[in-house]
C-alpha cells in the first residue's frame, strides 16, 4: 500500500500528510471527548433541575393538600358542632313536633352547604394537581 501511495505521490505530499495522521487523530479525539464530556455535564444539570422542580411542586402539592384537609375538617367539625347544638336544644323543647320538620329542613340545608364546601375543597385541590401535571 505504502508502494501504491508512493508510486502516485512523486513529492511525498501524502506521505507527510499520512505521518501526520497520529497528530491529527489526537487533536479531533479531544475535541469529541470534550464534547461528550460538555454533553454529559449539561445533562446532569438539567436532570438535577428537573429533580429539584419536581421535588418543589410535589412539596407545594402536598401543603395544598394538608390545608384542604384541615379545611375540611374544620368545616366537618363546625357541622357536627352545629347539628350537636341543635339536638341539644330540640331536646330541650316540650313540644318537639312542631319543631321537627324545621330542624329536619335547617339540618338538610346545612348538609347541602357542607357537602358544597367539600366539594370546593376538593376541586381546588384536583386544579392544584392539575396545574402540577401541567
Amino acid at each position: 500500500m505504502l508502494d501504491k501511495i508512493h508510486a502516485e505521490d512523486a513529492d511525498g505530499k501524502k506521505l507527510k500528510r499520512m505521518s501526520q495522521f497520529d497528530q491529527h487523530w489526537q487533536t479531533f479525539e479531544g475535541e469529541v471527548i470534550e464534547k461528550v464530556e460538555t454533553y454529559q455535564k449539561d445533562m446532569r444539570n438539567i436532570h438535577k433541575i428537573k429533580k429539584n422542580t419536581i421535588l418543589y411542586c410535589m412539596k407545594e402539592l402536598r401543603g395544598e393538600e394538608l390545608a384542604s384537609e384541615k379545611k375540611s375538617i374544620k368545616v366537618i367539625q363546625g357541622f357536627e358542632s352545629y347539628k350537636k347544638h341543635k339536638m341539644r336544644e330540640l331536646h330541650e323543647l316540650e313540644s318537639k313536633v312542631e319543631y321537627l320538620d324545621d330542624f329536619l329542613a335547617d339540618l338538610i340545608e346545612r348538609v347541602n352547604k357542607l357537602e358544597d364546601d367539600l366539594m370546593k375543597y376538593e376541586m381546588s385541590l384536583q386544579e392544584a394537581l392539575l396545574i402540577a401535571n401541567g
